[in-house]
Formats: structure tokens, sequence, C-alpha cells
């Protein structure tokens, strides 16, 4: 009755070391197939992030950016001049020393400035997209828009800012590459009457636009260095 019972106990261990052998086997096929796919899937991530790493490259390759010799030069020219920040509008740029101290006022949602000692130009606006839509449709169009003529249909809108015939709209860069306008306006009646000559500064919030604009040296390195900090 004994050997029975240790034939039986031992046919039944038998059994339980079969049934966890094929468990382990099934378990390691799962693992294996498991792995396989997450390994595919990695390899798959890897190649996604290289191609995008790749495209970001070439965007950035074909991107026109300031040189060294821009900056270089800029900051060589404008040693000695003076710094403004604004914090609440999130911008700065650098004057000539003899523009002297910029100073504005604001009312709601306007503010207009200008220089102690050159009290008639440029002046300086800035302000919401509240203000004016067509600002904001400007700031919409000008990242799409490449360096030189403003395209058809920024110019369009340009034309829609104020009274007068637009003759002139050119997209720039200033010295970290971020764009901005500059164009003017004649009098229709009296076609040689300048009525404005103007550059506008998008960002995100708000714009600026600095009107009457002269474009000596100081001038055209006042707007190349003229900086939104948040754009």
């Amino acid at each position: 009755m004994k050997k029975k019972e240790q034939k039986s106990n031992k046919n039944i261990f038998k059994i339980v070391l079969a049934f966890l052998f094929v468990l382990a086997i099934l378990f390691g096929i799962w693992f294996f197939q498991s792995s396989l796919r997450n390994l595919n899937l990695w390899i798959f991530n890897i190649h996604d992030e290289i191609g995008e790493t790749h495209r970001q490259i070439e965007e950035l390759k074909s991107r026109p950016m300031p040189t060294t010799a821009v900056a270089q030069n800029f900051v060589a020219k404008t040693r000695n001049w003076l710094f403004f920040e604004n914090q609440n509008y999130d911008f700065q740029f650098k004057n000539p020393f003899d523009w002297g101290l910029f100073n504005y006022d604001c009312v709601k949602n306007l503010c207009v400035g200008n220089f102690v000692n050159q009290p008639s130009h440029p002046e300086v606006e800035f302000g919401g997209y509240d203000l004016k839509k067509e600002y904001e449709y400007i700031k919409n169009l000008l990242p799409m828009a490449e360096p030189g003529s403003c395209r058809d249909d920024l110019f369009e809108m340009v034309k829609k800012i104020r009274a007068g015939e637009l003759r002139f709209c050119e997209t720039k860069e200033n010295v970290l590459g971020q764009k901005y306008l500059m164009y003017r306006f004649f009098d229709i009646n009296q076609p040689g009457t300048e009525l404005s000559f103007e550059a506008f500064f998008p960002n995100k919030n708000w714009y600026i636009i600095v009107r009457k604009l002269v474009m000596d040296e100081g001038g055209e390195n006042f707007l190349t260095g003229f900086i939104f900090q948040n754009q």
C-alpha cells in the first residue's frame, strides 16, 4: 500500500513538474515576443527621432540666420549706446547716446514715447492687438514671409493700416533673426509727399511701431537691435 502511494505521489510530482516546465516555455515564448515587439517599437522610435532631428537640422541650415559678422558689427557700433528695457512688454533696444533717454506715457493699452534729445523722431508706439485687428493679421502672416519685398497678402494687409498710398513694404530681420516690417505711405493727392515711414515689430500679445524713421547709420542699427525677449 505504501509503495502504491509513493508511486502515485511521484506521478503527481512529475505531472506538476511537466506543467511548470510547459508554463516556463510558454512564458519564455511570450516574453521573447513581447521583447521583440518592444525592440521593434524602440528601433522605430529611434529611427523616427533621427529623421525628425535630421529634418530640423536641414531646416536650420536653410534658414537665413544672422551671421557672426553681423552680430559683431552691431556690438562694435553700439558699444557706447544707451540701453532700454521694458519688462511688461518684453522688449529691449539700444539707441545712440546723443538721442538721450527714452520716455513714454501710457493710456490704457496704448503707450507712446520718444527720446529726450530728439522729440520729433523717431516715435515709438506699443500696445495690444485689440487696438487694430490688422496688426494681428500681419503678425500671423509675417513668420511665413521671406526677407525682401512683402508678399502680396502681406502687402494688401499693410495697406489697411492707414490712409494713403503704400509704395514700399519690406520684410527685415533684426540681429537675432526676428522678423519685422518696414513700409512707407505717401499722400494720394500729393504723390511726392511722404505721410509715414514706419517699422512694425510683432510679438505674441502686442505690437511695436517705430514711426518717423531716419535711415542713417544710427537709425538702421537702432532697428537692427530692436529685440523681443519672448517671441
